[in-house]
């Protein structure tokens, strides 16, 4: 059974003072001590960085709740913050919302809130205290949340094909990572950062690099190069908010964002790159206009560039990457 976690909305899912900023100063001023209560105010607000991936993976692995508290002189708060979470964080929070101001009335196993009010201080179980001490971060929450999951128990039981599928995927797109860090070195790109390393869910960007004072994020796609059907794999696709999350990532990192595509057959393997700029909204990465030299830069050591070598041989066994 999961454990019940709880987690707060302003200030840990919500950037409550983007929310202030919407407003004219001097409108803002009339409320200056109870900003809370500004008609509205909970409506347009921005989600705190990493939160929305953050929430999913929570949810994914803790019987999760928003508990949250709406301003008593604030009747459009109590909407606007069921609006914000059905915007912001999908499916997994349907029907999920708990707004009380007696946060100590529920029994569970975490509280994840930045303050102690609201009954916080009497909550029963772990409070982790948002943006204080060992969690300053969501990082640093779910790092730390990874410690106290219930331990899996191995039943022998027959393998499911749709998660030998999504076994195969995920070591493809591990397998892929370490091929483009690889090759990031070989170009000459250092301070380098699998981003995964340290959380599965950072939004849009897998790497982290530098290279001549300039910062990279970047977004990495390894897919078998045919199609089950044998005909070639024309798109990768980066997913439907990809541009939104590398704008916040952009932002987070101080960096531009890039995409790695790397294609696999059984003996070769190509690697193309480029800023997110080139796909001018798309969002999938054209890998034949890739291999036409269309878009895409070949990712190549400087001797290599000499005479380039697209594709490289590869020495895997590639049978259980291949789609089948």
């Amino acid at each position: 059974m999961k454990k019940v976690l709880y987690v707060d909305m302003d200030g840990v899912l919500v950037d409550f003072e983007s929310g202030i900023k919407r407003f004219k100063p001097d409108y803002a001023f009339q409320f200056e001590g109870k900003v809370d209560e500004i008609p509205n105010i909970f409506k347009n607000m921005d989600p705190i960085f990493h939160a929305e991936s953050a929430f999913k993976w929570l949810s994914e692995n803790f019987d999760t709740y928003i508990l949250s508290t709406a301003p008593w002189e604030n009747p459009s708060a109590w909407s606007d913050k069921l609006n914000w979470v059905k915007k912001h964080l999908g499916p997994e929070a349907h029907k999920r919302l708990i707004l009380t101001h007696h946060k100590n009335l529920l029994k569970g196993d975490f509280i994840i809130d930045d303050n102690t009010k609201n009954g916080v201080s009497e909550f029963a179980g772990k409070h982790i205290q948002f943006g204080q001490g060992e969690f300053t971060d969501w990082d640093k929450v779910i790092s730390y949340l990874r410690t106290k999951l219930e331990p899996s128990i191995d039943i022998a039981v027959p393998i499911d094909k749709n998660k030998k599928e999504a076994a195969r995927k995920k070591s493809l797109g591990e397998l892929g990572e370490l091929v483009a860090i690889k090759a990031l070195c070989d170009a000459g790109y250092d301070k380098i950062r699998n981003l995964n390393d340290v959380s599965r869910t950072y939004p849009y960007a897998d790497i982290y690099c530098e290279k001549g004072g300039e910062k990279f994020i970047i977004s990495v796609k390894a897919r078998n190069m045919y199609q089950k059907d044998g005909s070639l794999n024309k798109r990768y696709n980066l997913g439907g908010n990809a541009h939104d999350l590398a704008k916040k990532a952009a932002i987070h990192f101080d960096a531009t964002a890039y995409w790695m595509a790397i294609q696999f057959d059984k003996f070769h393997y190509s690697i193309y790159f480029d800023s997110l700029d080139v796909l001018k909204g798309k969002k999938a990465i054209p890998i034949d206009e890739c291999m036409k030299r269309e878009i895409g830069k070949v990712l190549e050591t400087p001797k290599e560039l000499e005479s380039p070598k697209v594709p490289k041989k590869h020495y895997f066994d590639f049978d259980y990457f291949k789609n089948v």
